[in-house]
């Protein structure tokens, strides 16, 4: 059966002299710093995703396989996901989540678990040093 809860999480910790100069930038360029870390580090998984989905007959799965931000109200902290269409059993993609997950009908192709489990340590690695180097960047410029 295809679960709602389809997110999956991991935080990234840096130095702690980078965590500290991150805290002092005013909160709009932290939030430039990072989104944009995150974003350029995703693309690797977004890409694995897209190659992974399955075609189907119209192949608007694959090609709804997106990068997208969602809100979260925790300084320092910006979620973004990569995900079908308008999110899990939603929009015209809804069935994304249903051919990934799996059904009582259909057997899970697991094609975001496989982008995620793929990428996940190139991810986190680049978003760490791009978060550094962002901060470092931006402090200077203060």
């Amino acid at each position: 059966m295809a679960s709602r809860k389809s997110h999956v999480n991991f935080g990234l910790r840096g130095v702690r002299d980078i965590r500290k100069a991150y805290q002092k930038l005013p909160k709009k360029v932290a939030n430039k710093v990072i989104r944009t870390a995150v974003r350029t580090s995703l693309k690797p998984m977004l890409a694995e995703a897209k190659q992974d989905a399955p075609k189907g007959e119209t192949g608007l799965l694959k090609r709804s396989v997106k990068l997208r931000v969602r809100a979260k109200k925790k300084r320092g902290s910006i979620a973004m996901d990569v995900r079908t269409g308008d999110g899990d059993f939603k929009g015209a993609t809804y069935y994304g989540a249903m051919v990934n997950f799996g059904t009582k009908r259909q057997k899970a192709q697991k094609f975001m678990e496989r982008a995620f489990d793929a990428t996940k340590n190139r991810v986190r690695k680049n978003a760490r040093q791009m978060i550094r180097e962002g901060t470092i960047r931006e402090w200077k410029q203060l």
